[in-house]
């Protein structure tokens, strides 16, 4: 029984979105941290896994540094989408996703109605100044976000 599970640490496996496929989601119903960074995911695995995201009402921190979701400007948006179906997030770890303009800006798009976000995390990247107008734009909509690191991205003046 995996009811009163509050955290799950997944970091430096090959699940790609099988975690979906091993564990029913909706027995983690007490999960509050997730840590699947370094799980060779990519856009679409990562949306199949946030789909079934919708059972962790209780999830606030959900780190996926270190994979490849940006690789795919398309999936970005959708994956981006379902960010919001995590209605308690307020820590995201995006760390070295290979995020450029395009699949930066669906991301920016997806994270704006993710109202909760206190920490987001974009460094090591590729975001250029695009990116971080889009999100300037959007950050209006994001009244609890305290922290945002943008840091080693190809952002300049």
């Amino acid at each position: 029984d995996l009811t009163t599970l509050t955290e799950l640490q997944l970091k430096c496996n090959q699940l790609g979105s099988s975690l979906c496929e091993h564990i029913h989601m909706d027995r983690l119903s007490s999960l509050t941290t997730l840590n699947m960074s370094t799980n060779q995911m990519g856009p679409i695995s990562c949306c199949r896994m946030l789909f079934q995201f919708k059972f962790l009402a209780s999830l606030q921190c959900l780190e996926l540094a270190e994979n490849s979701l940006g690789q795919d400007p398309g999936y970005t948006t959708e994956m981006a989408g379902l960010f919001s179906n995590l209605v308690s997030l307020h820590t995201l770890r995006l760390e070295s996703n290979h995020f450029d303009d395009a699949s930066g800006a669906a991301l920016m798009d997806g994270l704006a109605l993710v109202t909760t976000l206190k920490q987001l995390f974009l460094k090591e990247n590729s975001l250029g100044v695009k990116d971080a107008c889009a999100l300037k734009g959007r950050l209006d909509k994001l009244h609890s976000l305290e922290v945002l690191d943008l840091s080693n991205n190809l952002v300049d003046s």
